[in-house]
């Protein structure tokens, strides 16, 4: 029975991100859009916090003060950086 409900929530959560994909025909996502585009899970100011670590999005863009990631790479690293708890 686990192993079904932990099979349907990584279902859910690849759901999430084909979402995040369909929603967004855009080529890439401001990094004050991912607060909406994830359902509040990740702030724009956490993702700044995680690029000055060296572990955000890699595939970014500056123009002016504003920082959009490539939406691809957005769905790769959330991909990448989803732990699912037992």
């Amino acid at each position: 029975m686990v192993k079904k409900q932990n099979k349907e929530r990584g279902r859910e959560i690849m759901s999430m991100f084909e979402k995040i994909k369909d929603k967004h025909k855009n080529t890439y996502i401001k990094r004050s859009q991912l607060y909406d585009l994830t359902g509040g899970i990740i702030t724009a100011k956490t993702m700044a916090i995680f690029d000055c670590k060296g572990v955000g999005i890699n595939e970014r863009i500056v123009i002016g003060r504003e920082t959009a990631y490539s939406t691809d790479a957005v769905i790769k690293w959330l991909e990448n950086n989803t732990e699912q708890i037992k």
